[in-house]
């Protein structure tokens, strides 16, 4: 059976089915992702938060505006009727129908605005408080008693009804001031739970950008890392390497036509291998031909093909450099070719070498660049004539003109 992947090596196998641009947007999708979601989530929670803070900040300062209108609305009733007690005037129907109207008013917007537990009790106490204060308040308007009965009255029992309607419009005020105190707290409490899913969801966020950057950054890396090695092998010469195609995205495909020039390439050296050989051979058999001595030597001044001649009369054998040969005037020869670009000839049979090989030779060398198409030096041939038999019919000449002369 074999091995199971591990969990890296999974997810390293998952993203090599996609292609580079899915890889790449996997992760940085990954992470906007997880961007826009924190930034989202944080607008909605900030939103909401707000909005219910404003809601509640609303209807509790509402309640409490509500609640100190009715008490207000009670002190103006007992104003009136200190006035009338006073005698400063007769009762007032129309403000005394005013200041009611005010109260009902605020009563009404109360109790379509009750919003914390236990409020709507004390309306309705409220309510009562009111109703019976009201009534109380019409008998001592109407009442046709003497001015003693009507002060006993209103100190007896209108100032009560009063004070205990007041009362009741302060704990609604109380209660919504309480509430708006803690929901303060509320808000504290749930602003830190805000912010810590917000760190929850930044962390989650930094480990999957971590992860996904990790095995991102690995799979393309080992691919890249492969083809730098097989790039640097195949420059080194090793064009028998293959690099292992191991995905189908973009460096996959990369790989590929890496392998694909590997193997152009060893076809081409194949070919050129087989040419250069042929090439070389059929120079070797050319120069072999030849009577007179024949060396190729590389613009380093090494011998890379000579003739039999070369090699026995001069010892240019191949991978012989020219300085260490021991002939006078061949290195002269080839660093005037090889550093002027021109052919070299000599310059009569006085530049003849002789050379004694069982019996005595006479060879004048010459050297002629090869260049290529760009003018640069790519090597010298160096041919050394055998002018044995015309020397000796050039001394045999000047023997007998010396005769003759004689």
């Amino acid at each position: 059976m074999g091995r199971r992947p591990s969990g890296a090596q999974h997810v390293l196998l998952v993203t090599s089915m996609f292609s580079l641009r899915k890889k790449l947007m996997l992760g940085f999708g990954g992470i906007l992702s997880i961007l826009l979601a924190t930034g989202t989530l944080s607008i909605v929670l900030l939103n909401r938060y707000s909005g219910t803070i404003d809601r509640i900040f609303r209807e509790n300062i509402d309640s409490v505006t509500y609640g100190q209108g009715m008490k207000e609305a009670v002190e103006e009733l007992e104003e009136i009727a200190e006035s009338i007690l006073s005698g400063e005037g007769s009762p007032r129907r129309d403000a005394v129908d005013r200041v009611e109207r005010e109260f009902e008013r605020n009563l009404a917007l109360e109790s379509g605005n009750i919003t914390i537990p236990g409020e709507r009790d004390i309306v309705q106490a409220l309510e009562e408080a009111w109703r019976t204060y009201q009534r109380e308040y019409e008998g001592f308007l109407q009442a046709r008693s003497p001015e003693s009965d009507s002060r006993t009255f209103y100190r007896t029992t209108l100032l009560p009804l009063g004070k205990r309607v007041r009362a009741q419009a302060q704990r609604v005020i109380d209660v919504n001031l309480q509430n708006i105190r803690s929901v303060d707290g509320q808000v504290n409490v749930n602003t830190l739970a805000a912010k810590r899913t917000m760190c929850l969801l930044l962390g989650i966020g930094v480990t999957f950008a971590l992860v996904v950057g990790g095995v991102m950054s690995r799979s393309l890396l080992l691919a890249l890392r492969s083809l730098t090695q097989s790039a640097r092998d195949i420059e080194r010469g090793n064009l028998d390497l293959i690099v292992p195609v191991r995905s189908r995205d973009e460096v996959g495909q990369l790989a590929e036509a890496f392998n694909s020039m590997a193997a152009r390439l060893r076809e081409f050296r194949r070919s050129n291998q087989a040419r250069l050989l042929r090439t070389q051979r059929t120079t070797q058999l050319a120069i072999d031909s030849l009577p007179d001595a024949v060396a190729i030597f590389s613009p380093e001044g090494r011998v890379e093909l000579a003739n039999e001649a070369a090699r026995n009369l001069f010892g240019l054998r191949p991978e012989t450099d020219i300085a260490s040969v021991p002939v006078n005037g061949l290195a002269e020869i080839y660093r005037a070719a090889a550093g002027e670009g021109r052919a070299v000839q000599p310059q009569g049979y006085e530049s003849a070498i002789q050379v004694f090989n069982g019996q005595e030779r006479f060879f004048l060398p010459q050297a002629l660049p090869i260049l290529d198409d760009d003018k640069q030096l790519v090597g010298v041939t160096l041919v050394l004539a055998d002018v044995t038999h015309l020397h000796r019919l050039d001394e045999m000449k000047s023997g007998l003109l010396s005769v003759v002369a004689h």
